[in-house]
Protein backbone atom coordinates (compact mmCIF):
# COMPACT_ATOMS: atom_id res chain seq x y z
CA UNK A 1 0.00 0.00 0.00
CA UNK A 2 2.57 2.85 0.78
CA UNK A 3 4.42 1.84 -2.32
CA UNK A 4 1.49 2.28 -4.47
CA UNK A 5 1.04 5.66 -2.76
CA UNK A 6 4.38 6.81 -2.92
CA UNK A 7 4.01 5.91 -7.10
CA UNK A 8 0.69 7.42 -7.43
CA UNK A 9 2.38 10.68 -5.94
CA UNK A 10 5.46 10.35 -8.00
CA UNK A 11 3.27 10.47 -10.95
CA UNK A 12 0.93 13.54 -9.62
CA UNK A 13 4.44 15.04 -8.72
CA UNK A 14 5.95 14.42 -12.18
CA UNK A 15 2.81 15.41 -14.19
CA UNK A 16 2.48 18.53 -12.58
CA UNK A 17 5.94 19.09 -13.13
CA UNK A 18 5.81 18.62 -17.01
CA UNK A 19 2.85 21.31 -16.97
CA UNK A 20 4.45 23.61 -15.00
CA UNK A 21 7.69 23.21 -17.48
CA UNK A 22 4.77 23.65 -20.18
CA UNK A 23 3.47 26.87 -19.13
CA UNK A 24 7.13 28.50 -18.37
CA UNK A 25 8.36 27.76 -21.73
CA UNK A 26 5.54 29.07 -23.79
CA UNK A 27 5.46 31.96 -21.47
CA UNK A 28 9.24 32.40 -21.70
CA UNK A 29 9.91 31.27 -25.58
CA UNK A 30 6.38 33.24 -26.47
CA UNK A 31 5.54 29.99 -28.80
CA UNK A 32 1.75 29.70 -27.73
CA UNK A 33 -0.62 30.35 -30.87
CA UNK A 34 -3.80 31.70 -29.75
CA UNK A 35 -6.66 33.33 -31.25
CA UNK A 36 -8.07 36.41 -31.35
CA UNK A 37 -11.51 37.87 -30.33
CA UNK A 38 -13.12 36.53 -33.90
CA UNK A 39 -11.23 33.89 -33.47
CA UNK A 40 -8.85 33.45 -36.07
CA UNK A 41 -5.06 32.27 -35.16
CA UNK A 42 -2.97 34.42 -34.50
CA UNK A 43 0.83 34.65 -36.43
CA UNK A 44 3.31 32.27 -35.04
CA UNK A 45 5.65 33.55 -32.47
CA UNK A 46 8.00 36.00 -33.88
CA UNK A 47 10.83 33.38 -32.08
CA UNK A 48 9.66 30.62 -33.71
CA UNK A 49 9.82 32.17 -36.81
CA UNK A 50 13.41 33.12 -36.24
CA UNK A 51 14.25 29.20 -35.57
CA UNK A 52 13.17 28.97 -39.10
CA UNK A 53 14.99 31.42 -40.60
CA UNK A 54 18.39 30.07 -39.08
CA UNK A 55 17.33 26.57 -40.42
CA UNK A 56 16.55 28.17 -43.46
CA UNK A 57 19.96 30.03 -43.87
CA UNK A 58 21.89 26.96 -42.90
CA UNK A 59 20.37 25.61 -46.17
CA UNK A 60 18.39 23.14 -44.57
CA UNK A 61 15.68 21.57 -46.95
CA UNK A 62 12.52 23.13 -45.90
CA UNK A 63 11.06 19.39 -45.86
CA UNK A 64 13.51 18.52 -43.06
CA UNK A 65 12.85 21.39 -41.08
CA UNK A 66 9.44 19.84 -39.68
CA UNK A 67 10.85 16.91 -38.53
CA UNK A 68 13.89 18.47 -37.31
CA UNK A 69 11.85 20.22 -34.49
CA UNK A 70 9.45 17.56 -33.64
CA UNK A 71 12.55 15.35 -32.67
CA UNK A 72 14.05 18.48 -30.85
CA UNK A 73 10.85 19.35 -28.99
CA UNK A 74 10.48 15.73 -28.23
CA UNK A 75 14.13 15.49 -26.72
CA UNK A 76 14.13 18.49 -24.68
CA UNK A 77 10.46 19.59 -24.34
CA UNK A 78 7.81 16.15 -24.61
CA UNK A 79 5.11 17.56 -24.34
CA UNK A 80 4.70 20.89 -25.03
CA UNK A 81 3.11 20.38 -28.76
CA UNK A 82 3.89 23.49 -30.08
CA UNK A 83 1.59 25.11 -33.03
CA UNK A 84 4.33 24.22 -35.95
CA UNK A 85 4.11 26.03 -39.56
CA UNK A 86 3.28 23.79 -42.19
CA UNK A 87 5.53 22.54 -45.16
CA UNK A 88 3.93 25.45 -47.65
CA UNK A 89 4.16 28.11 -44.92
CA UNK A 90 8.12 27.29 -44.43
CA UNK A 91 8.82 27.38 -47.88
CA UNK A 92 7.32 30.88 -48.24
CA UNK A 93 9.41 31.58 -45.18
CA UNK A 94 12.69 31.51 -47.94
CA UNK A 95 11.90 34.88 -49.45
CA UNK A 96 11.42 36.29 -45.53
CA UNK A 97 14.50 35.12 -44.43
CA UNK A 98 15.99 36.82 -47.72
CA UNK A 99 14.43 40.24 -46.98
CA UNK A 100 15.75 39.67 -43.17
CA UNK A 101 19.33 39.07 -44.74
CA UNK A 102 19.54 42.04 -46.30
CA UNK A 103 18.13 44.42 -43.97
CA UNK A 104 20.95 42.92 -41.75
CA UNK A 105 23.08 43.58 -44.54
CA UNK A 106 22.47 47.40 -45.14
CA UNK A 107 22.15 48.16 -41.29
CA UNK A 108 25.41 46.91 -40.85
CA UNK A 109 26.56 48.94 -44.05
CA UNK A 110 25.17 51.99 -43.23
CA UNK A 111 26.62 51.61 -39.73
CA UNK A 112 29.77 51.30 -40.58
CA UNK A 113 32.23 53.69 -39.73
CA UNK A 114 33.49 53.82 -43.52
CA UNK A 115 33.45 51.38 -46.63
CA UNK A 116 36.64 49.99 -47.47
CA UNK A 117 35.99 48.51 -50.81
CA UNK A 118 33.04 48.02 -53.14
CA UNK A 119 33.13 45.36 -55.90
CA UNK A 120 30.80 45.08 -58.79
CA UNK A 121 30.48 42.84 -61.90
CA UNK A 122 27.80 42.81 -64.86
CA UNK A 123 27.21 39.88 -66.87
CA UNK A 124 24.46 38.00 -68.68
CA UNK A 125 22.32 35.20 -68.25
CA UNK A 126 19.83 33.82 -71.47
CA UNK A 127 20.05 37.24 -72.75
CA UNK A 128 19.10 39.30 -69.13
CA UNK A 129 21.48 41.80 -67.38
CA UNK A 130 22.83 41.21 -64.30
CA UNK A 131 25.23 42.70 -61.91
CA UNK A 132 26.34 41.06 -58.61
CA UNK A 133 28.04 43.08 -55.60
CA UNK A 134 30.08 43.46 -52.61
CA UNK A 135 31.15 45.47 -50.09
CA UNK A 136 33.71 45.29 -47.47
CA UNK A 137 33.36 47.80 -44.09
CA UNK A 138 34.86 48.75 -41.06
CA UNK A 139 32.66 48.61 -38.46
CA UNK A 140 33.17 51.02 -35.37
CA UNK A 141 35.24 48.38 -33.45
CA UNK A 142 37.93 48.72 -35.91
CA UNK A 143 36.60 45.49 -37.29
CA UNK A 144 37.43 44.75 -41.21
CA UNK A 145 34.12 42.79 -42.25
CA UNK A 146 32.56 41.44 -45.16
CA UNK A 147 29.07 42.20 -46.60
CA UNK A 148 26.79 41.30 -49.60
CA UNK A 149 23.71 43.32 -49.32
CA UNK A 150 22.37 41.68 -52.49
CA UNK A 151 23.47 38.42 -54.30
CA UNK A 152 22.50 39.40 -57.57
CA UNK A 153 19.96 41.78 -59.56
CA UNK A 154 19.07 42.54 -63.22
CA UNK A 155 19.88 45.58 -64.97
CA UNK A 156 18.95 47.27 -67.90
CA UNK A 157 21.94 46.95 -69.70
CA UNK A 158 25.24 47.13 -70.25
CA UNK A 159 26.04 50.61 -70.72
CA UNK A 160 28.24 52.60 -67.81
CA UNK A 161 25.21 55.04 -67.12
CA UNK A 162 22.75 51.91 -67.00
CA UNK A 163 24.80 50.18 -64.32
CA UNK A 164 25.31 53.02 -62.03
CA UNK A 165 22.15 53.99 -61.95
CA UNK A 166 20.78 50.35 -61.53
CA UNK A 167 23.17 49.78 -58.41
CA UNK A 168 21.47 53.22 -57.03
CA UNK A 169 18.42 52.16 -57.47
CA UNK A 170 18.22 48.44 -57.08
CA UNK A 171 20.71 48.52 -54.48
CA UNK A 172 20.82 51.59 -52.37
CA UNK A 173 17.65 52.76 -52.97
CA UNK A 174 16.31 49.21 -51.92
CA UNK A 175 18.78 49.05 -48.96
CA UNK A 176 17.42 52.38 -47.46
CA UNK A 177 13.86 51.19 -48.57
CA UNK A 178 14.01 48.17 -45.69
CA UNK A 179 16.01 50.62 -43.09
CA UNK A 180 12.75 52.92 -43.17
CA UNK A 181 10.23 50.08 -42.91
CA UNK A 182 12.56 48.95 -39.86
CA UNK A 183 12.78 52.07 -38.05
CA UNK A 184 9.13 53.31 -38.66
CA UNK A 185 7.98 49.71 -37.30
CA UNK A 186 10.28 50.18 -34.35
CA UNK A 187 8.83 54.23 -33.75
CA UNK A 188 5.08 52.96 -33.75
CA UNK A 189 6.20 50.46 -31.39
CA UNK A 190 8.34 52.13 -29.17
CA UNK A 191 7.81 56.56 -30.36
CA UNK A 192 8.87 58.60 -32.75
CA UNK A 193 12.74 59.53 -33.03
CA UNK A 194 13.46 56.16 -30.91
CA UNK A 195 15.06 54.19 -33.46
CA UNK A 196 18.70 53.06 -32.09
CA UNK A 197 20.08 52.45 -35.41
CA UNK A 198 21.52 54.21 -38.44
CA UNK A 199 19.55 56.61 -40.96
CA UNK A 200 18.62 55.53 -44.06
CA UNK A 201 20.52 58.43 -45.94
CA UNK A 202 23.60 56.96 -44.78
CA UNK A 203 23.29 54.12 -47.28
CA UNK A 204 24.03 55.69 -50.53
CA UNK A 205 26.71 55.94 -53.07
CA UNK A 206 28.20 59.40 -51.28
CA UNK A 207 30.01 56.43 -48.64
CA UNK A 208 31.52 55.31 -51.90
CA UNK A 209 33.53 58.38 -52.08
CA UNK A 210 37.02 57.45 -50.95
CA UNK A 211 36.21 53.62 -50.82
CA UNK A 212 38.34 51.37 -53.66
CA UNK A 213 35.48 50.56 -56.49
CA UNK A 214 36.65 47.01 -57.85
CA UNK A 215 35.33 45.71 -61.24
CA UNK A 216 36.05 43.98 -64.10
CA UNK A 217 38.58 44.82 -66.71
CA UNK A 218 36.76 45.37 -69.54
CA UNK A 219 36.16 48.94 -70.94
CA UNK A 220 32.34 48.59 -70.00
CA UNK A 221 33.22 48.14 -66.25
CA UNK A 222 36.23 50.47 -66.60
CA UNK A 223 33.80 52.98 -67.62
CA UNK A 224 30.85 52.46 -64.62
CA UNK A 225 33.52 52.64 -62.31
CA UNK A 226 34.64 55.96 -63.23
CA UNK A 227 31.22 57.12 -63.75
CA UNK A 228 30.43 55.39 -60.23
CA UNK A 229 33.29 58.21 -58.85
CA UNK A 230 31.39 60.57 -60.47
CA UNK A 231 28.39 60.30 -58.52
CA UNK A 232 29.61 59.41 -55.25
CA UNK A 233 31.72 62.79 -54.85
CA UNK A 234 28.86 64.58 -56.53
CA UNK A 235 29.15 67.94 -53.98
CA UNK A 236 25.86 69.75 -55.21
CA UNK A 237 22.08 69.85 -53.02
CA UNK A 238 20.53 68.20 -56.40
CA UNK A 239 21.95 64.45 -55.79
CA UNK A 240 22.89 61.66 -57.73
CA UNK A 241 19.95 63.11 -60.38
CA UNK A 242 22.72 66.09 -61.35
CA UNK A 243 25.47 63.55 -62.45
CA UNK A 244 23.13 61.27 -64.54
CA UNK A 245 22.00 64.52 -66.31
CA UNK A 246 25.48 65.36 -67.17
CA UNK A 247 26.33 61.84 -68.27
CA UNK A 248 29.22 60.83 -69.85
CA UNK A 249 29.44 63.73 -71.52
CA UNK A 250 29.77 65.83 -68.48
CA UNK A 251 33.25 67.55 -66.77
CA UNK A 252 34.02 67.11 -63.14
CA UNK A 253 33.38 70.73 -62.56
CA UNK A 254 29.93 70.75 -64.50
CA UNK A 255 28.97 67.28 -62.05
CA UNK A 256 29.83 69.43 -59.33
CA UNK A 257 32.65 66.92 -58.10
CA UNK A 258 35.58 67.22 -55.89
CA UNK A 259 38.62 66.87 -58.45
CA UNK A 260 40.95 65.94 -55.37
CA UNK A 261 38.91 62.62 -55.29
CA UNK A 262 37.99 62.26 -59.03
CA UNK A 263 41.57 62.73 -59.29
CA UNK A 264 42.96 60.03 -57.13
CA UNK A 265 40.28 57.88 -57.74
CA UNK A 266 40.82 58.04 -61.61
CA UNK A 267 44.47 57.95 -61.54
CA UNK A 268 44.26 54.59 -59.03
CA UNK A 269 42.26 52.86 -62.00
CA UNK A 270 43.94 54.43 -64.68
Amino acid sequence: MTCARSSTSFTQRSRSSRQLQKKLLEERLGISRGRDERGRLQPHAWRLRLLIYKWLLRRTPPAAIMLNFVDAEALLAPGLNVPFPDLTMIRKMRQEATLLGEGVAAYRIASAKRIVSFGFDETTKFGDGLASTNFQIETASGEICDEVLRGAFLIPGGCADQVAKAIELKLFARGRQLLDKVRSIYESKHGDGSWPGPKPVQLSYRRLAGALVMSDTCHAARAAKKFDHRVCSCRRGEGVDRCWAVGRHGCHTEAGCDPSICWRLHTALA
